[in-house]
């Protein structure tokens, strides 16, 4: 009796912990899934914050081109710590920071709703927020660091592990 006991508990216990790990892990998405490959951008703005959590870290910035109304975005970039590890800390990234963001838009280039692509990301950004995904950021005194997917339009960013002053962290 105990034995069917064990055995009756153990199949509700492993379907409660799937239905618990599944929804995270199919949040997560590959590049192809929400960004186009063939549509890289160049964001040349200002910081206006930045969500430093997991799963990805979110920079939202205003780009100014002349003849054009100034256009929010958010570009998402690595986690926190492979942040870190790339050597952007959150210190570098202040409110009102000068930035170059290489990027590649998403799917359906969306600047209206908080969804992003066919997959159903929600982004937690105002309505009206253009959105990317970062490869590299340039800052106001040149130092470039790869933040987000690998390959960089036009070749490959140097990683510069000294912007970080002493190793500080976020």
């Amino acid at each position: 009796m105990g034995r069917i006991m064990k055995s009756g508990f153990r199949l509700p216990a492993i379907l409660l912990t799937v239905a618990l790990i599944a929804p995270p892990a199919l949040a997560h998405h590959a590049f192809q899934a929400e960004f186009d490959g063939e549509a890289p951008v160049v964001l040349k703005g200002k910081i206006n914050s930045v969500q430093w959590a997991n799963p990805h870290t979110l920079i939202l910035m205003t780009v100014e081109e002349p003849g054009r109304a100034p256009a929010n975005w958010a570009v998402m970039a690595g986690t926190p710590n492979s942040m870190l590890r790339l050597g952007v800390c959150r210190a570098n990234l202040p409110v009102g920071a000068e930035v170059t963001v290489r990027a590649w838009r998403t799917r359906n280039h969306d600047c209206e709703s908080a969804r992003s692509s066919p997959n159903g990301t929600v982004w937690s950004v105002p309505a009206g927020t253009c959105k990317a995904g970062a490869n590299s950021i340039t800052f106001a005194d040149g130092k470039t660091a790869r933040i987000g997917y690998g390959q960089v339009p036009g070749g490959s960013v140097p990683v510069d592990p000294n912007i970080c002053d002493g190793g500080a962290a976020g």
